[in-house]
């Protein structure tokens, strides 16, 4: 048996999907706007800068922009 999960928040929304026994089969989200979230989730990616005055590094993870 599975189970389907939806949520629906002002961030955005969310689908997962169990086989029942509370494994996670899939989970998708989205924010406003139907655009993905990237908070929160693992990325691989490639150092493109670093920049000391504000302790950040700009990183290539495959977006229009870097993260």
């Amino acid at each position: 048996m599975r189970l389907i999960i939806q949520t629906r928040e002002d961030s955005g929304k969310a689908v997962a999907l169990t086989d029942g026994s509370g494994k996670l089969w899939e989970y998708h989200s989205e924010g406003q706007h139907n655009k993905p979230v990237l908070l929160g989730n693992i990325y691989l990616g490639r150092v493109l800068n670093v920049e000391p005055a504000i302790q950040a590094a700009f990183i290539d993870i495959g977006e229009r922009r870097s993260a």
